[in-house]
């Protein structure tokens, strides 16, 4: 029997990779993705987000990619 049938976890609680739905909306990591927005949205050039290990930096990156994501533009055909 392993640790998932164990202790009756529908999925691995501890993952290499993010999840997303395990992400907790800290007051911390709500003004961290404020401020990586406003990078994104004014254009700014360059952000670093640093923190440790198993902290939520590749979490906040890609909610603020989601956020920041443009609308497709289409190609003009000449």
């Amino acid at each position: 029997m392993n640790y998932l049938d164990y202790y009756e976890l529908a999925q691995e609680p501890f993952s290499n990779a993010p999840v997303s739905r395990f992400y907790f909306n800290s007051p911390q990591h709500a003004q961290a993705l404020v401020r990586l927005t406003h990078v994104c949205s004014q254009m700014k050039g360059l952000a670093l987000l640093v923190g440790d290990i198993g902290a939520g930096k590749t979490t906040l990156a890609r909610g603020c990619s989601t956020r920041c994501r443009r609308p497709s533009t289409r190609r003009r055909s000449w």
